[in-house]
């Protein structure tokens, strides 16, 4: 069952950024982030990737005993039993051993740095949803609001029609401004609804307010380099393209070895005759190295060359992504400021024009046409605020200022400590 909190723990400050008081305490983030299944996942393919790590360490070979019986008869004669026994191991030759240590423990990482970057994904997934539905409310807060509005417009308009002092269309026009806006608060319901229940599946974990918190716009960005160099030195995908790049170039190395096949050495004894000979001797075996060989060298050679070239591009894209975020949290909060100040203008305008019609100064086409222009503006002010607050938040999580460690830690932690399904 869906828990419900008071709202006052969900205007915990994730930063010192008073325009993130919407959004809900660290803790309560934590608890859903880690809950969530492709965690789970991710952990289990980082203990995966430490059982790997652990068999490539170990080797590849294993202790192989054979042996056999024969009893052999000669001219007739009675049969002499005779036996062989030898037991077998394959050696990896110089160098393969490190480099096997080496692939485990950067797949290790590989699996790590995944993890770490699947929580990043999904933190931008719970944000997005979270302000989509704080969005949602508000849009609905304001067809609500209008629909008041509208319905108190109604009323005059009936009071006049009742004193002969408005005509019947009139009424009907305010009538009918007010069904529009019914037909438009049901619909922004809906849309409300859906937003929390997408909210509500995905991240059930995540204890939801009784009344949705306030969107705020954020304060003004500092300098854009800065989070440019953040995002970039902090990325976990460009760590993980390196170390994927490297793990490759590992594998390739490691391949070339394996042009020279390992030999597999043992010991071997025998008895014959009844035990009239016995011995005890030594035994080599090395393969022949084939095509198949030179193919898999070359094979791992061009997926080094390949995740190397995969490292560069991603560098490059992360550094766009960087600068787009920037951009995007710079632009939607000018946006913002311009529908604000539209609003404000609007907020006067309908202000005046409701009194005139309450006082009979002003025709209620005038004011209908105003107030489908007001709602306009209000909508288009809080749309225009909750994309700035959600670049800015994307912007606080893709430079791990907000809901992820400077260095991964809650992954590493969740990974470490968190063992449950």
């Amino acid at each position: 069952m869906k828990r419900f909190l008071p709202a006052f723990l969900f205007l915990v400050i994730a930063t010192p950024a008073a325009g993130q008081s919407f959004l809900p305490a660290e803790e309560l983030v934590q608890d859903a982030l880690n809950s969530y299944p492709a965690m789970t996942a991710s952990r289990d393919e980082i203990r995966a990737a430490r059982s790997e790590a652990i068999g490539l360490q170990a080797s590849p070979y294993e202790w192989t005993l054979s042996g056999g019986y024969t009893q052999r008869v000669i001219d007739n004669q009675f049969g002499f039993n005779e036996f062989d026994a030898q037991i077998t191991k394959g050696i990896r030759r110089r160098g393969k051993s490190r480099l096997d240590g080496e692939i485990g423990a950067l797949g290790v990482e590989a699996a790590r740095l995944t993890s770490a970057d699947t929580r990043h994904q999904i933190a931008l997934e719970l944000a997005a949803l979270w302000i989509e539905w704080l969005s949602k409310e508000e849009v609905h807060a304001i067809n609500r609001a209008q629909v008041e509005a509208l319905e108190a417009s109604l009323d005059i308009a009936s009071k006049r029609l009742a004193n002969d002092d408005a005509s019947q269309l009139e009424h009907e026009l305010a009538q009918s401004a007010l069904f529009e806006a019914k037909s438009a608060a049901a619909n922004s319901r809906g849309d409300a609804q859906i937003a929390k229940a997408m909210l509500e599946t995905l991240f059930p974990d995540l204890p939801l307010p009784q009344h949705s918190p306030q969107l705020f716009a954020p304060d003004a960005l500092e300098d854009p380099s800065i989070w440019i160099d953040k995002i970039i030195s902090r990325s976990h995908e460009t760590e993980l393209a390196k170390t994927q790049a490297n793990y490759a170039s590992t594998r390739a190395r490691r391949s070339r070895l394996d042009l020279k096949p390992d030999p597999e050495v043992g010991l071997r004894t025998f008895s014959e005759s009844n035990g009239g000979e016995v011995g005890l001797g030594v035994v080599v075996s090395i393969p022949l190295s084939g095509p198949r060989r030179s193919a898999s060298a070359d094979r791992d050679a061009a997926r080094a060359s390949a995740a190397m070239a995969a490292f560069a591009l991603k560098q490059r894209e992360l550094r766009a992504a960087a600068q787009k975020d920037v951009t995007l949290a710079q632009s939607t909060r000018m946006t913002w400021q311009q529908a604000a100040s539209a609003r404000q203008s609007s907020e006067a305008a309908i202000a005046r024009l409701r009194r005139g019609y309450e006082l009979g100064d002003t025709d209620v086409s005038d004011l209908l046409n105003a107030e489908r222009r007001h709602i306009e503006t209000r909508k288009l002010e809080a749309v225009a605020r909750a994309r700035s607050a959600f670049a800015n938040v994307r912007l606080r999580i893709d430079s791990h200022e907000l809901w992820i460690g400077h260095g991964g830690e809650h992954a590493n932690d969740a990974a470490d400590t968190h063992t449950g399904p």
